[in-house]
């Protein structure tokens, strides 16, 4: 009798164990992820107002989600939370470089960030698909996803977008219809250079 209750308490030990692991790898509502869970795939840039970039490292592969907010917890390496110091959530404002990874073959941009850095996906020909921009940035850097030829899927910029650089999209080979909204006020040289994909008229 005593084993078999030995059995049954490891048995609900390990649902338990399992349960609190899985819980801990998923976002929260908010888009949130803890930075213990992204360091080894991001390289995440921490400003004093509570804000970070982040960039890539060769190890992300497959769906790349860029969150809206990271969470350091004491431990995590990070100095602006120390031992005994409560989590602190970081907003995600910019994308940095992930250039020339080649294993990336989606990408996802949580609403929130605002700039799209030059060069970040710079020869990422591993895209492929649809990318959308969300509304909340307002800049995309120069070369920014110059050289992605494997997106051939939709552009879909969003309606907060104000600066599109040079050559940030050369090359790629989206389809369908081009809309670039309102509140753009500046395009500069090549921005879609060589994107021969799109129909219709602007």
């Amino acid at each position: 009798m005593v084993a078999k209750l030995w059995k049954v308490l490891t048995v609900l030990l390990c649902v338990c164990v399992f349960i609190g692991f899985g819980a801990a790898a998923s976002a929260d509502d908010d888009g949130a992820v803890e930075y213990s869970q992204i360091k080894s795939d991001f390289s995440v840039t921490f400003f004093t107002d509570d804000c970070c970039a982040i960039g890539g490292r060769y190890s992300a592969s497959g769906n790349v989600v860029i969150p809206a907010r990271v969470i350091v917890k004491a431990g995590d390496g990070v100095s602006s939370v120390q031992p005994g110091d409560p989590p602190k959530t970081y907003t995600v404002t910019e994308i940095r470089s992930f250039q020339s990874n080649k294993n990336i073959t989606s990408l996802t941009i949580a609403e929130g960030i605002q700039t799209i850095s030059n060069g970040a996906f710079l020869n990422c020909t591993g895209l492929t698909g649809d990318l959308t921009i969300p509304n909340s940035v307002t800049s995309i850097g120069s070369q920014a996803f110059k050289g992605c030829t494997g997106l051939n899927g939709r552009l879909t910029l969003g309606s907060g977008l104000e600066t599109i650089g040079s050559s940030a999209f050369s090359g790629c080979k989206f389809t369908g219809t081009l809309t670039i909204p309102n509140t753009v006020t500046r395009i500069e040289n090549s921005a879609f250079y060589y994107c021969t994909g799109f129909t219709g008229g602007l």
